[in-house]
């Protein structure tokens, strides 16, 4: 199995990845990460917990974890706000977690659906520092 990475800079500046795995002679191609400054997106995978508490959990509000894309570039550190399940079905249930963080000058939140699911972002107000 290989993987592919490519990084792509779209005309409105926006960071697009693209990644391409083979596997069995086949390729899957699927977005990775994206970071569009001008319509205010990011989209992103969170990865391990740079925090845990004193049991080695990790998932728990307040906690920090790594923004980075599909080939492993951190972009920055979001903070776990909560989690809520969804409805149950006869399929089971699924955790919703929202995160949010501060890039570039903003305040960013967003939510993800489940486990290796990407996060979304929206950039939110202006960060103002305490003169």
């Amino acid at each position: 199995m290989e993987t592919k990475v490519e990084e792509v800079v779209a005309d409105n500046g926006a960071e697009i990845e693209v990644a391409t795995l083979t596997f069995n002679g086949k390729d899957f191609t699927a977005l990775g990460s994206c970071v569009d400054r001008e319509r205010g997106i990011i989209s992103a995978y969170v990865g391990p917990s740079l925090e845990r508490d004193e049991n080695g959990v990790a998932h728990l509000p307040g906690k920090l974890f790594q923004l980075s894309s599909f080939g492993g570039k951190k972009i920055g550190e979001v903070r776990l706000v909560s989690r809520s399940r969804t409805i149950r079905t006869a399929w089971g249930s699924h955790v919703i977690e929202y995160y949010a963080m501060e890039f570039e000058g903003h305040r960013w939140h967003g939510k993800k659906s489940g486990e290796y699911q990407l996060l979304r972002l929206r950039r939110g107000k202006p960060v103002v520092k305490p003169s």
